[in-house]
């Protein structure tokens, strides 16, 4: 998922701010906001009823321990959720 806006970022969204989620099993889940192409615009994702962490940047520089850039090694963006049925909410510009 991507926050796109009006601007002319292509069908790659180069410069978007992203979110990127793997879904695969049913009681497993993880999601991390990335700016590995950028970023634009604030973006916030929450597990809902599941009572995991989810993450919040607000700006470029928002640390790599809440959105994953490609000069850090950090894998603390990384939010994990093992309640099964858990929802996700994605707030743009919080």
């Amino acid at each position: 998922m991507v926050g796109q806006t009006n601007a002319n970022q292509g069908v790659d969204c180069v410069g978007c701010t992203r979110l990127e989620c793997d879904f695969s099993t049913s009681n497993f889940r993880n999601c991390n906001l990335s700016r590995v192409v950028g970023f634009h615009v604030g973006m916030n994702f929450s597990w809902t009823g599941g009572g995991c962490q989810g993450a919040t940047c607000r700006s470029a520089s928002c640390p790599p321990s809440d959105a994953w850039n490609p000069g850090s090694n950090d894998a603390g963006s990384l939010r994990f959720c093992n309640t099964p049925n858990v929802g996700l909410r994605v707030t743009f510009c919080p």
